[in-house]
């Protein structure tokens, strides 16, 4: 009998389904993952590094920190199993760097966005001579007024800045709930459009 060269093997040889997605599907979703990881991380901390100084950059800086970087660890584990899966290499050299990007930019969030160092290292009494500035991006958000100004007095805040507020009668609930700042016997115009009952110096608007 004749000895079968191994071209002839080769061309004999028929991979089933699963096998033809192991070796050429799995390898390519396990790369495309950590690429998408890496791509996802990349917009993130470029919103951050930018923040809105473009127009452009705005959107990326508007990227939610907990979807990006929450996304990133799905697909960080995703090419994982990929390419544990498959039967060639996919994303060898991609998961190392998506994990040393995911890994910075979870301890970016946790330290330097939601800032949880100050549940230990930082008191919520003010000092004596300490002035406490809040400031909050209204953006058209519906709001419990009662319940924000009663936040307000209970941080003790001195000054108050409220970025995009709605324009109307909401805006009028927001302004008296800051009339303790500088209470006055009678009610003032601010900006001849809003009414306090405290000095309208103290108001800007």
């Amino acid at each position: 009998m004749a000895r079968r060269t191994k071209n002839e093997s080769a061309r004999d040889f028929r991979p089933g389904p699963i096998g033809w997605a192991r070796r050429r599907v799995l390898p390519l979703l396990a790369k495309g993952s950590a690429l998408l990881g890496i791509v996802l991380l990349g917009a993130w901390i470029t919103g951050r590094v930018l923040t809105d100084e473009h127009h452009w950059s705005q959107y990326l800086y508007w990227l939610p920190p907990l979807g990006v970087v929450g996304g990133a660890w799905v697909l960080l584990v995703l090419s994982t199993i990929f390419a544990a899966l498959s039967r060639r290499l996919g994303g060898l050299i991609l998961r190392p760097v998506l994990l040393v990007l995911v890994i910075g930019c979870s301890l970016y969030l946790l330290l330097g966005v939601w800032h949880l160092q100050r549940v230990v290292t930082v008191s919520d009494a003010k000092a004596p001579d300490a002035i406490r500035v809040l400031h909050w991006n209204h953006g058209g958000k519906t709001i419990d007024t009662d319940a924000w100004g009663a936040r307000i007095k209970e941080i003790d805040t001195d000054i108050v800045l409220i970025a995009n507020p709605d324009w109307g009668e909401e805006r009028q609930d927001l302004l008296e709930q800051f009339e303790y700042f500088a209470p006055d016997e009678r009610v003032r115009w601010v900006n001849y459009s809003y009414r306090v009952h405290a000095d309208p110096a103290h108001f800007r608007v």
